[in-house]
């Protein structure tokens, strides 16, 4: 998928300002302050593209760099939207959604086509949030080939991972994450890699292929994610170098009362109860395994023997 294509714009500092107040899904409103694009040169490193309906976030940015041991530039789509043929010189772009995209529709048919064309695309953070400011187009709404999931509204509530899935992409390695800004998602296509604690979807992929990874919560500044978000970021974005599998986890309640998210081998492996696949722990609730009561008398008599 990577193209010769060399595009450059220098770290030069273009200053916007909108005219009208700007309301985001944060809540702040203010005007739109644009202080241009971070585009590098094509050294012939992993590149990764930036690209959110906010500002930038640098140390956001580095930490995906580093994850994936390359570059991450970044575009600001408040204000203008990348053409295919500069999101064709990375090798995955990441957005999320606060303010409103310069063209939601138009970005998302983009994404769609670069998709095509071999790009990953991981969204995050109010992408799906069509009560607010939203990500549209092919990307969004031709779920069976694009993203996997629908959605609608958000819990504002933070919430941790709850450990489920860590062998699948995009949690292969990584120990901890969480945010506030989830989204309320439901599984159209593809499946789901990993929950929150309160049972919310973490992450859904839509191919075994990972070309589209929706990474519930994901995002830099100011959303302040917890934990290892933008390493799980740069995880998502290269879903796609490894066909996987993912394993089959369900909730499964142990004998003292303890829920796990486990695997049908692994909670029969602790004497446990497993309620399938289709459920997690937190929307479940399980009780102490009952047991017979010992009468003095059925003591004594296996004391004797």
């Amino acid at each position: 998928m990577r193209k010769t294509l060399f595009l450059f714009m220098a770290l030069a500092v273009v200053a916007f300002a909108g005219t009208a107040s700007a309301k985001t899904n944060l809540g702040a409103s203010g005007p739109v302050v644009s202080h241009g694009n971070v585009l590098t040169p094509d050294t012939g490193r992993t590149r990764v593209l930036y690209a959110p309906s906010e500002g930038d976030d640098p140390d956001y940015r580095a930490r995906i760099a580093a994850w994936i041991e390359g570059s991450c530039d970044y575009f600001d789509t408040r204000v203008a939207t990348p053409t295919l043929s500069q999101l064709e010189s990375y090798d995955a772009v990441m957005t999320w959604a606060n303010y409103l995209y310069f063209d939601n529709v138009g970005f998302g048919n983009t994404l769609a086509d670069y998709v095509d064309q071999g790009g990953r695309v991981v969204l995050g953070a109010f992408c799906a949030y069509t009560s607010g400011n939203f990500l549209s187009g092919r990307i969004m709404t031709q779920t069976s080939r694009y993203c996997p999931v629908t959605g609608g509204f958000n819990h504002f509530t933070l919430a941790m991972w709850d450990g489920s899935d860590p062998t699948g992409c995009p949690d292969f390695g990584i120990t901890s994450y969480g945010s506030t800004y989830r989204d309320y998602l439901t599984l159209v296509s593809g499946w789901v890699v990993g929950h929150f604690t309160d049972g919310e979807i973490a992450n859904a992929v839509n191919t075994p292929y990972g070309d589209v990874v929706y990474a519930n919560g994901a995002g830099g500044y100011p959303l302040a994610p917890a934990g290892q978000d933008a390493e799980r970021v740069g995880s998502a974005l290269f879903c796609g170098y490894v066909i996987w599998s993912p394993p089959t986890i369900g909730a499964c309640c142990l004998g003292d009362g303890n829920c796990q998210n486990l695997t049908e081998t692994d909670c029969a492996t602790q004497g446990g109860s497993w309620l399938g696949g289709s459920t997690r722990c937190g929307p479940v609730s399980c009780s102490p395994t009952a047991t017979h009561p010992t009468t003095w008398g059925e003591l004594k008599t296996s004391l004797s023997h």
